[in-house]
């Protein structure tokens, strides 16, 4: 299964909005078995400075590479493939890097992939095979919780200090927004998008002046990104679009 952010949702929003930034120039390896399309790299070429002023010509993924201001942080890029098929495309791939077809390069950067994909294992093998001297960082990592089909299920695989937190904050939330109180609110249309985007935007802002930062969305390259994706998102037919909001008496908290 290909991540979300390999769609074509998102991948032609990024480039739409960031790829002609610092001259980046698209590169695409397309790997075929007779008509079976098996593999597809999105790579882009461009130049950097490191220190400001050495000049290097490095290869990196797409949805990668943005100033901080404006870094959508795409995670799990890297190659779409075909189960059991990795290590063939990463030999194209180095195929590929050896003849300069992508244009004369210096450095490799492909980051944000996934740890655990079989990509990453057999890119840095076929590389380090080829004479150069891949190395693997951990960059961040991504917990997550396997949940039950059910509230009753979760609440039951809970330690019971853990489940006593869980319950004693849904009183405490009942009892402060009084009776049918507090609502929880998910966009399901264009006027609800439009909503749910200025609460967003409005309740990110607050928590950041607090610190005395603008948040992201104070970006609109960042901004103009995920409102396409977004829109995009809310039409689809998978309803892959989650905005929710919580309200308390109607305010949204």
């Amino acid at each position: 299964h290909a991540e979300p952010v390999l769609s074509p949702t998102w991948t032609l929003a990024w480039w739409r909005h960031f790829g002609l930034v610092d001259g980046r120039k698209l590169r695409a390896v397309v790997v075929e078995d007779g008509e079976e399309l098996v593999g597809l790299l999105l790579l882009s070429l461009r130049t950097v400075y490191l220190r400001r002023a050495i000049p290097v010509r490095r290869v990196e993924f797409l949805m990668t590479g943005e100033v901080e201001e404006d870094e959508i942080c795409s995670d799990y890029v890297g190659a779409l493939a075909l189960p059991g098929r990795e290590e063939e495309i990463a030999h194209v791939l180095a195929n590929v890097l050896e003849g300069d077809e992508l244009g004369p390069w210096d450095d490799l950067e492909f980051s944000a992939m996934n740890g655990e994909a079989p990509f990453v294992a057999a890119l840095a093998s076929v590389l380090g095979s080829r004479g150069l001297r891949p190395e693997l960082e951990v960059t961040g990592r991504c917990p997550y919780i396997a949940l039950p089909d059910s509230w009753e299920g979760y609440l039951a695989s809970l330690a019971s200090a853990e489940r006593y937190v869980v319950t004693r904050s849904l009183r405490d939330l009942e009892k402060w927004a009084g009776p049918g109180g507090y609502a929880l609110h998910r966009a399901e249309g264009p006027a609800d998008l439009e909503k749910g985007w200025r609460i967003l935007t409005s309740l990110h802002g607050e928590r950041w002046s607090e610190k005395g930062a603008p948040g992201v969305f104070a970006s609109s390259r960042f901004s103009r990104f995920h409102q396409e994706v977004m829109a995009q998102l809310l039409a689809g037919t998978d309803g892959s679009l989650d905005l929710l909001w919580l309200t308390v008496h109607d305010e949204p908290i």
